[in-house]
């Protein structure tokens, strides 16, 4: 999957994600599972955050 986004995406539109393609998601042992529930988990703890202020 990462090797198509990669193909398709305009590297220098999206460097960062172009970099974490190339250095991370090619890698061999990249778990997409865990990057997954590791940023659900950043994106729930913001939204949290942001209900308990307002």
């Amino acid at each position: 999957m990462a090797e198509t986004i990669l193909r398709q995406l305009h590297a220098d539109e999206y460097p960062h994600l172009a970099e974490m393609i190339i250095e991370h998601a090619l890698k061999p042992g990249y778990d997409y599972a865990e990057e997954f529930e590791f940023g659900l988990d950043l994106i729930l703890d913001g939204l949290e955050r942001l209900r308990s202020t307002a």
